[in-house]
């Protein structure tokens, strides 16, 4: 989720280029959505990349995600909750997107994904923040619904689930990344954080980076070791700091 553009894009771009089969775009704007599929098309090879459009909101429109990556290729494996926003002006839709999306959409790719009903297992991996383990005084309500994905990928990566469906649990917890999300918020007169725009100006032209090169990497990592990585948070801080969390209860009561 969250395809069109960003992280989403990113990870869309390296599964096409470590030779998935197929990958499905999804996003809730359909200029954005539509390009980057038709740009990826393009670049991977024509027919491997689809565009659906998707709130992850909405139940309904997520599990036509779904259906279309059975429709093409009868199964899923891969499932990437990365919609997200950061609205301190509107707190609701900052919990709304950046969890309830995560957890219908993490509900859903068990459903469709775990072997209890045909499915052949896979991995889930959501995107939370570096402010999902630590805070920020300047974004409360973003840090709260990234703690809260770190919590629920964690809870998810513990037993009994992994056993039963064969699905694991991983998120990505990257610092300040050059995005659209993260760039427009550092703009005079932007209301998705609580900085002055002094101290906006200031973080513009001094706060580091993180290459997007070094989240997908991590990416790919979470992905192709199903023996070591279940229930983790990877914290990735600028210039290039890598740390793996171990957040599941490693014993069931």
């Amino acid at each position: 989720t969250g395809g069109g553009r960003g992280i989403g894009r990113a990870i869309a771009e390296s599964l096409l280029v470590r030779q998935a089969r197929r990958v499905i775009v999804a996003d809730l704007n359909e200029a954005t959505g539509g390009q980057a599929v038709q740009e990826l098309n393009e670049t991977h090879g024509s027919g491997r990349c689809h565009f659906v459009r998707c709130s992850v909101t909405d139940r309904a429109e997520l599990r036509r995600v779904f259906q279309k990556a059975i429709e093409l290729d009868g199964r899923v494996d891969i499932v990437v909750n990365n919609a997200g926003v950061m609205n301190e002006a509107d707190p609701g839709l900052t919990i709304d997107v950046n969890v309830k999306g995560v957890i219908y959409g993490s509900q859903m790719a068990v459903e469709f994904m775990s072997k209890q009903s045909g499915g052949h297992g896979g991995v889930v991996i959501n995107t939370a923040s570096a402010a999902g383990l630590f805070t920020s005084a300047y974004v409360p309500a973003y840090t709260a619904s990234k703690h809260a994905v770190v919590g629920w990928t964690g809870s998810m990566g513990s037993e009994p689930h992994l056993s039963a469906h064969g699905v694991r649990f991983n998120c990505l917890c990257p610092a300040f990344i050059k995005t659209d999300m993260v760039m427009d918020s550092f703009k005079p007169g932007n209301q998705s954080t609580l900085m002055s725009d002094k101290l906006k100006k200031k973080m513009a032209e001094n706060q580091a980076l993180i290459p997007m090169s070094l989240l997908t990497d991590q990416f790919v990592r979470l992905v192709e070791d199903p023996q070591q990585f279940n229930g983790y948070a990877v914290c990735i801080l600028p210039p290039d700091q890598v740390q793996y969390i171990d957040k599941s209860m490693k014993s069931s009561v």
